[in-house]
C-alpha cells in the first residue's frame, strides 16, 4: 500500500474522526435491523415444525365401543371409561404404535377471580405410555397424578378466569348425562393452579360468542388431576378420547386392521389427529409472516444502501478536497481509491461486529405476534448464517459503496460548481419556475421513496380492507346463518321450529378429519335443511343433493387435483363400515363447520345419509337465522335465555383468525416505508438546495426576496409528491388486489379484493402533506443564508 495513501487515511480520520463515528453507529443501525429482521422471519418459517419437533404432535385418534352397544343407537354406552381402558390395553400391544394417552372429560362448574361462575368441561388424564410430548408450560410445571388438590390451566383460560401459578380456583363437579345433560353441580372443592400451559387452541382466538354474552372457558382449558377424577368426577359422563403415536414406517391402517383383529367384536374408529390442521394452518400464517419481515429486511436493505450511500459521498466530497495536490505532486490517481479503502475498511469491520452483537442481543425479543406465540425456543439465540452472512454483507456493502464513489467522483470530479443559468423573461410565479427548474437534478431518489410509500399504504389498505369485507359476513368464509346451537337432543329441533324469533334452520354435522395420503387432513359435512333457505356458499357448480355427488373447497379441490365435473374416487373413514363412493364433483364450497380448523378452503359437503355412512356418531349443530327486523340485543337475550353456553355465532376459521393476528404487518411494513420516504425526501431537498446554493444567491442579489427562497423549495418538494402520488397510487392498488388474490389463493377464499377509495386518496394526500411538511427546514435554511458566504465561492 502507498505509504501516502496511509498517510492521507491518517490526516483524514484525525480531522473526521466525530463523522467517522457517526458513521459508524448509523451502519450499524441499518446492518443490525436488516439482520435482526431476517433473523425473525427465518425463525417465524420455521416455527411449527420446530415446536412440532419438541412437542410432536399425535398422529391419531382411537374411540371404541364395546360389544352390545351400538353407537347409533346408544353414544352413551361407548363412553365407559373402563371399557375404553380395556380397549387402551389392547392398543398397547400393537407393535405399530409406540405411544398413547387416554383423555376424559367432565363436566365442572369454576369460580373466576371476578367472581363469576362458568360451566366448563375439565380435562383428565386417565392413562398414558410411550413418550407422550407434554404440554408447553408457559410457567409453573405438571400436576402430579395423585394429588387431587392440583391442577393446570391453558393460557387462554388463564385469562379468562384471572388466575396464575399459585392461585387457588374453586371447582365444583357437575353430575350429568348426555341425554339429561348436567343434573347437579353439588361436589364442591378447591385445586390448586400449579402451571399454565399453551396448548394448540391457545395460538389462535377461541370460538366466536354474540355481542353481550360473556366468553367461556374452553373445554379442556383446566386439567384436573387422575385423583381428583376418582374423588369426585366418576358420577359425570364425559367424553373419552386415545390419542397414539405411530411407530416409525407404521400407518393407521396398520394400527386399525390390529385392532380389528384384536377387538372383532367393538365397534372401532381409527382417524388421524383433529389438530393437525390447525398446526397446517399455523403453518400458512407464519410462512405469511416470515415473508412480510423478509420484505421489511429488503426495504431496510434499500433505504439503508440509499442512504449509506449519500452519506458517504458528502463525506468523501469534504475528506478528498485536497486529492489534486497529491496528484499535481506526482500521486498516482488510484490513490483516492486506496485512501478509501484504508478509510472505511476499519469504519465496515467496526460496524459489523456491532451489527451483529445487537442482532444477537434483539434475538431474545422476537419474533413476535402469532410466530412468537407458537416459539418453544425462547431467549438469547445465535443463528450463524444470518451473523456471518450479515456482517460479511455488511462489510462488501460498506467498502463496495465508498470505492464505486470514490470512482465516480475521480471522474466527476469535486469541485465543480454548477453554472446559473436561468432566464428573467418567463410567465407565472417566480418561485414556481424556480422551484421546479432542473427538478431532476437529485430529487428522483425521493420521488422513488415517496412514491413507494404511497403505493404500500394503499397496498396495505387493499389487504386488511379486503379481510375485513370477508369477516364481516360469515357468507363470505362458509356460513350462510346467524347463529350454531349444539343440540343435547331431537326435542330442541322441534322447539326451534316454533320459536317466532327463528326465521329459518337446518341441521350442520360433521364428520371426524379425513387423512388421504398427499392431501391436507379435512372434515366432511352436511347441512340438512328444515325450515326456510339456509344453503351452502356455492362458489361455482352446485350443493349435492344426490348420494353419489360431492362439493370441495378451493384448497381440497387443488390438492386433490380435481375440477368440478370430475370424478372422485371412495372415502373411507377408517371405521368398519365400507368406504363410500366413487362420487361426481358437482360443485366448488366454502365450507363452515364447528371446528375451528376446517374450511373455508378445505373440507367436502355431501349428502346427510352419506355423511352418517362415513361416520355415525357425531351429533349434529343446529344453525339458525334469526328476524333481521328484531334488534340483535334481544335476539341475543332471547337465544342465551334459552340455549345458554350451546350458542355461538359462526366465526372465522383458523386460517382468518390468524391472518387477523398478522394483519398489522402491512401497517409495520407501511409505516417504516414512509419513515424512510421522509427521511429519503428530506435528504434529497437538502442535498438539490445545497447544489444550488449559488443560483439562490444570484436569484437573492437580484431581488428574489427569503419568502419566494423558501416558495421555490415548497414547489420543488411539492411537485416531487406529485409524480410520486401519480405512480404510487396505481401501483398500491395493483399491488393490494395482486397481494389479496395471493392470500386468498392460500387460505381458499372466493372473495375478491376490495380497494377503498379513501385508502387511494389517503396516502397520496399523505404524500403531498409530508413534502410540504419536509421542506419547512431546508427552504428555511437557503432562504436565510448569507449572500456574502455563498457568492465568495462563486
Amino acid at each position: 500500500m502507498n505509504p501516502a495513501a496511509a498517510l492521507w487515511a491518517r490526516s483524514i480520520l484525525r480531522r473526521h474522526w466525530r463523522a467517522t463515528f457517526l458513521l459508524i453507529v448509523f451502519i450499524a443501525l441499518v446492518g443490525a435491523s436488516v439482520m435482526t429482521a431476517w433473523e425473525y422471519s427465518r425463525r417465524a418459517s420455521t416455527v411449527i415444525s420446530r415446536r412440532t419437533a419438541a412437542l410432536p404432535l399425535a398422529d391419531g385418534t382411537f374411540q371404541s365401543c364395546p360389544p352390545g352397544v351400538d353407537p347409533d343407537a346408544d353414544f352413551a354406552g361407548c363412553l365407559d371409561v373402563a371399557r375404553n381402558l380395556e380397549a387402551y390395553n389392547v392398543l398397547m400391544r400393537s407393535p405399530h404404535e409406540v405411544a398413547a394417552r387416554v383423555f376424559t372429560a367432565v363436566p365442572i362448574m369454576v369460580d373466576g377471580k371476578d367472581g363469576k361462575t362458568r360451566s366448563v368441561l375439565a380435562g383428565v388424564l386417565i392413562a398414558s405410555h410411550g413418550p407422550v410430548s407434554q404440554a408447553y408450560f408457559v410457567s409453573g410445571r405438571t400436576a402430579v397424578d395423585d394429588a387431587p388438590d392440583q391442577a393446570t390451566v391453558s393460557e387462554s383460560a388463564a385469562h379468562s378466569l384471572g388466575v396464575s401459578v399459585g392461585d387457588t380456583l374453586p371447582v365444583t363437579a357437575c353430575a350429568s348425562t348426555l341425554s339429561e345433560g348436567v343434573q347437579a353441580c353439588e361436589d364442591h372443592t378447591t385445586v390448586h393452579v400449579v402451571g399454565i400451559t399453551r396448548s394448540e387452541s391457545d395460538l389462535v382466538p377461541q370460538l366466536s360468542v354474540p355481542p353481550g354474552v360473556e366468553g367461556r372457558v374452553p373445554d379442556y382449558g383446566v386439567m384436573v388431576s387422575a385423583a381428583w377424577y376418582r374423588l369426585h368426577g366418576t358420577v359425570a359422563q364425559g367424553f373419552v378420547t386415545t390419542n397414539l403415536w405411530l411407530a416409525p414406517g407404521a400407518t393407521l391402517d396398520e394400527v386399525r386392521a390390529d385392532l380389528y383383529t384384536a377387538l372383532p367384536k367393538w365397534s372401532l374408529l381409527v382417524s388421524p389427529y383433529e389438530d393437525s390442521p390447525r398446526f397446517t394452518a399455523l403453518t400458512r400464517s407464519t410462512g405469511l409472516q416470515a415473508r412480510s419481515l423478509w420484505i421489511i429486511a429488503m426495504i431496510i436493505l434499500t433505504a439503508g444502501v440509499l442512504f449509506v450511500g449519500q452519506t458517504i459521498v458528502r463525506q468523501l466530497r469534504r475528506e478528498l478536497v485536497d486529492r489534486q495536490a497529491f496528484v499535481s505532486l506526482g500521486a498516482d490517481r488510484r490513490l483516492a481509491t486506496s485512501v478509501v479503502a484504508l478509510r472505511f475498511a476499519g469504519v465496515a469491520a467496526a460496524a459489523a461486529v456491532i451489527a451483529a452483537a445487537a442482532t444477537a442481543g434483539l434475538s431474545t425479543f422476537g419474533p413476535t405476534g402469532i410466530a412468537g406465540r407458537a416459539e418453544v425456543q425462547r431467549g438469547f439465540r445465535l443463528d450463524w448464517t444470518v451473523l456471518s452472512l450479515g456482517a460479511a454483507g455488511v462489510v462488501f456493502a460498506t467498502m463496495t459503496l465508498a470505492i464505486v464513489a470514490s470512482v465516480v467522483m475521480g471522474r466527476s470530479g469535486v469541485n465543480e460548481t454548477a453554472r446559473v443559468r436561468w432566464r428573467m423573461a418567463f410567465g407565472g410565479p417566480p418561485a414556481l419556475l424556480v422551484g421546479t427548474r432542473r427538478f431532476g437534478h437529485g430529487l428522483w431518489v425521493g420521488v422513488f421513496g415517496v412514491g413507494a410509500a404511497v403505493a404500500t399504504a394503499g397496498a396495505a389498505g387493499t389487504l386488511v380492507a379486503s379481510l375485513h369485507h370477508v369477516e364481516s359476513r360469515s357468507e363470505r368464509y362458509g356460513a350462510s346463518w346467524d347463529y350454531t346451537i349444539a343440540l343435547n337432543d331431537e326435542a330442541q329441533v322441534a322447539e326451534a321450529s316454533k320459536d317466532p324469533v327463528i326465521t329459518d334452520l337446518a341441521l350442520l354435522t360433521e364428520t371426524g378429519p379425513f387423512a388421504v395420503p398427499g392431501i391436507p387432513t379435512f372434515w366432511v359435512v352436511s347441512l340438512q335443511g328444515v325450515r326456510g333457505g339456509i344453503a351452502p356458499v356455492i362458489v361455482s357448480g352446485r350443493a349435492p343433493v344426490k348420494d353419489d355427488e360431492i362439493a370441495l373447497a378451493p384448497i381440497t379441490m387443488r390438492a386433490m387435483g380435481k375440477h368440478v365435473g370430475d370424478e372422485l374416487g371412495v372415502l373411507d373413514f377408517g371405521n368398519a363400515a365400507a368406504p363410500v363412493g366413487p362420487f361426481q364433483i358437482v360443485g366448488e364450497t366454502l365450507i363452515w363447520s364447528v371446528t375451528p380448523s376446517s374450511g373455508p378452503g378445505s373440507g367436502a359437503m355431501v349428502t346427510e345419509a352419506v355423511r352418517a355412512k362415513l361416520d355415525s356418531a357425531p351429533a349434529p349443530y343446529l344453525v339458525v337465522r334469526t328476524d333481521r327486523s328484531l334488534p340483535q340485543s334481544r335476539v341475543v337475550a332471547h337465544l342465551n335465555d334459552i340455549y345458554g353456553v350451546s350458542l355461538t355465532v359462526p366465526g372465522p376459521q383458523d386460517d382468518l383468525r390468524n391472518l387477523r393476528l398478522i394483519s398489522a404487518a402491512p401497517w409495520t411494513i407501511a409505516g417504516l416505508v414512509a419513515a424512510l420516504a421522509a427521511g429519503t425526501l428530506g435528504h434529497a431537498l437538502v442535498v438539490s438546495v445545497r447544489r444550488r446554493r449559488h443560483e439562490f444567491a444570484v436569484l437573492r442579489s437580484l431581488g428574489f426576496t427569503s419568502g419566494q427562497v423558501q416558495h421555490a423549495v415548497s414547489w420543488r418538494a411539492l411537485l416531487a409528491g406529485a409524480c410520486a402520488v401519480v405512480v404510487g397510487v396505481p401501483l398500491g392498488v395493483i399491488g393490494g388486489r395482486w397481494a389479496w388474490r395471493l392470500v386468498a389463493h392460500d387460505v381458499g377464499l372466493a372473495s375478491g379484493p376490495v380497494v377503498p377509495v379513501g385508502w387511494a386518496v389517503l396516502p397520496a394526500a399523505g404524500a403531498l402533506a409530508l413534502a410540504m411538511l419536509i421542506s419547512i427546514g431546508p427552504g428555511i435554511s437557503a432562504g436565510r443564508r448569507r449572500l456574502v458566504d455563498v457568492l465568495r465561492t462563486e
